[in-house]
């Protein structure tokens, strides 16, 4: 098991929210080492909630949306299925909530920040609507409140800032 001696985190303490949720651990780690917004919530059954949720995402949204993008028919349309359920799920998470989190940015946000930064480019790829406004409002609002909030600007790309009145779109020549 890594001490803290061993661990040494790329980023500091003031830019502890972070979007880099590629190894939750270490998010948990940043939570307890640092001064600051607690990511995770005090309460036991709060916090075993947003890891449960975190979880969920990577594993029931994230995965079977990008195996969608390498499969074709029958298979595809099962797999965007699957993910449209799942998504709708997440949104109900959100109910009368700013963030995951609360009223400010969580484990939980941070876990799904992939989703609100990259989500233009992911369905300009797929050709399709990954949090249709209709279905998604909640999701969608999240999304953009997410990508403006001042702590996570500082630690986004310029591409993903406000300062790019544009959303980032990929274009291939």
């Amino acid at each position: 098991m890594a001490t803290d001696q061993s661990v040494s985190p790329s980023f500091d303490g003031p830019c502890k929210i972070c979007p880099c949720p590629q190894d939750l651990s270490l998010q948990e780690y940043v939570n307890e080492a640092f001064d600051g917004p607690p990511l995770l919530q005090a309460d036991p059954y709060q916090r075993a909630s947003a890891r449960f949720w975190a979880h969920f995402l990577e594993n029931k949204c994230s995965k079977p949306f990008w195996c969608s993008y390498w499969t074709k028919g029958e298979a595809q349309r099962r797999l965007l299925k699957e993910n449209k359920v799942n998504m709708l799920l997440l949104e109900g998470q959100l109910k009368g909530k700013r963030f995951f989190g609360g009223d400010t940015v969580g484990y939980l946000d941070i876990a799904a920040c992939g989703l609100a930064t990259w989500r233009s480019v992911l369905e300009e790829m797929m050709g399709l609507c990954l949090m249709p406004d209709d279905e998604c409002p909640a999701l969608r609002r999240w999304a953009d409140e997410y990508t403006y909030n001042e702590a996570v600007k500082k630690c986004l790309p310029e591409c993903l800032t406000e300062t790019n009145s544009q959303p980032i779109s990929l274009q291939i020549r």
